[in-house]
C-alpha cells in the first residue's frame, strides 16, 4: 500500500514537471514568433518610409525640371516670339536639364498674344508633359509726367538762351498761339536756375529726390554694365522684361560716367524714340549730340546736356546739366511711350500649369 502510493506521486511529479516544460517551450516560441513578425513589420514600414522618402525626392526633382523647363521657354520667348519644334534645353543647372525637351506652340484665337510652353523628359524616359501658357504684353517705367525732374538745373554763367521750351514747334519757331498750349513744367529741388525758360514753362518744386522704384529698380538691375540694345533681365515677379525697339538698359557703378550710346544715333526704320535707363547711380554723359528724340532717365545719377538738344523728358536724380547750349524740348508722347509701351514683358500665366500624358 505504501509503496503504491509513492510511485503514484512520483509519476504525478513527473507528469507535472513535463507539462510545466512544454508550457514554456510554447511561450518561448510565441514569444519568438511575435518578434519575428514585429521586426518583420518594423523592416516594412521603415522600407516603405524610404521608398516613400525616394519617389517623393524623384518627384520633387521631376517637377524642379519641369518648371525649369517652362521658365526657359519663357526666357526663349523674350528674345524670340514664335513657335519652335521639340528641341532639347540646357539650364542654369545642367544636371537637371541633361534630357528635357521643350516646344512653344501657337494656340488658335489669341492673335499671337499667348503661346502653349510644354517641356518633357525625353520620350524613352517618360511620356508625361507639363504645359502652360505663356503671353506677351508691353510696359513702361512709372515715371513723372513733367519735361524735366530733378535736385537742380546747372547752367553756363550768362547763358540768356531758354533751356526748357513746351514742345518742338515752339523751339523750332514754325508753331501758331493754338499750338502752344501744353504746358512743360520742370520739378526741382532747388527752384533758382540763372538761365530762363521759354513760355508756356514753368518751375514746380519737388518735395524730395526722385528715384526709380525700387522694385523697378530690381527689374532693370543686371550684371556687368552692358549697354546692349534691348537687355533682357529677369523680373523679380517672376516675368522677364527687355526693351522694345530702341530701349537702352545700362547698368553703372556709382559715381562714374557712361557715355551715351551711339546705336541711338544710328537711324532705324521706324524706331521712332528712344528710352535710355542708367542705373547704379553713375551719371550720362550726353554732350554735344544735336538733336535726339526720347527720354533719358539716371536713377540716383545727373545728366550732362550741353550741346544737345532732347525732344522729350530728361528726368534723373540729382542734376540736369544744360551748360551753354544744351536744351529740353518737352514732347508727351514720347513720355507716354516710355511709360506705356518701352518694355515688354513675357510672363508664365498663373494657373495656367498643367500636368499630361503625352502621344
Amino acid at each position: 500500500m505504501g509503496a503504491g502510493s509513492n510511485k503514484a506521486a512520483t509519476w504525478g511529479e513527473e507528469s507535472g514537471s513535463s507539462g510545466t516544460r512544454g508550457s514554456v517551450l510554447l511561450f518561448v516560441l510565441f514569444a519568438a514568433l511575435i518578434t519575428a513578425v514585429s521586426v518583420q513589420a518594423l523592416s516594412t514600414v521603415v522600407l516603405c518610409a524610404t521608398n516613400t522618402l525616394l519617389a517623393e525626392r524623384e518627384g520633387r526633382s521631376a517637377l524642379g525640371q519641369q518648371d525649369q523647363g517652362l521658365n526657359e521657354l519663357r526666357s526663349g520667348a523674350l528674345t524670340n516670339w514664335q513657335p519652335i519644334p521639340w528641341s532639347p534645353f540646357q539650364g542654369k543647372d545642367s544636371s537637371t536639364s541633361g534630357n528635357m525637351q521643350g516646344a512653344l506652340i501657337e494656340l488658335p484665337g489669341y492673335n499671337g498674344a499667348a503661346m502653349e510652353a510644354v517641356v518633357r523628359q525625353e520620350l524613352e524616359v517618360s511620356t508625361l508633359t507639363a504645359s502652360a501658357l505663356v503671353e506677351q504684353g508691353r510696359d513702361g517705367l512709372d515715371l513723372p509726367f513733367a519735361a524735366v525732374v530733378g535736385a537742380r538745373v546747372k547752367a553756363r554763367s550768362g547763358r540768356d538762351q531758354p533751356w526748357l521750351w513746351s514742345n518742338f514747334e515752339s523751339w523750332s519757331g514754325c508753331a501758331s498761339e493754338s499750338e502752344c498750349r501744353e504746358v512743360a513744367s520742370a520739378w526741382l529741388l532747388e527752384s533758382h536756375v540763372e538761365a530762363p525758360v521759354a513760355d508756356n514753362c514753368e518751375i514746380l518744386p519737388l518735395a524730395e529726390h526722385w528715384c526709380l522704384d525700387e522694385g523697378w529698380r530690381q527689374v532693370l538691375a543686371s550684371p556687368g554694365g552692358s549697354q546692349t540694345t534691348g537687355l533682357a533681365v529677369e523680373a523679380s515677379a517672376g516675368a522677364n522684361v527687355i526693351g522694345v525697339g530702341r530701349t537702352f538698359l545700362i547698368q553703372g557703378r556709382s559715381g562714374g560716367s557712361i557715355s551715351f550710346p551711339r546705336e541711338v544715333l544710328q537711324p532705324e526704320e521706324g524706331s521712332g524714340y528712344f528710352l535710355i535707363v542708367l542705373t547704379g547711380g553713375a551719371n550720362l554723359d550726353a554732350r554735344y549730340l544735336g538733336l535726339v528724340r526720347g527720354v533719358i532717365v539716371v536713377d540716383e545719377g545727373s545728366a550732362l546736356l550741353d550741346g544737345t538738344t532732347v525732344c522729350g523728358a530728361v528726368i534723373v536724380t540729382e542734376s540736369v546739366d544744360v551748360g551753354a547750349t544744351g536744351t529740353v524740348v518737352f514732347c508727351s508722347s514720347a513720355l507716354r511711350w516710355a511709360t506705356d509701351q518701352s518694355l515688354r514683358r513675357v510672363r508664365l500665366v498663373p494657373g495656367s500649369r498643367w500636368e499630361q500624358s503625352g502621344d
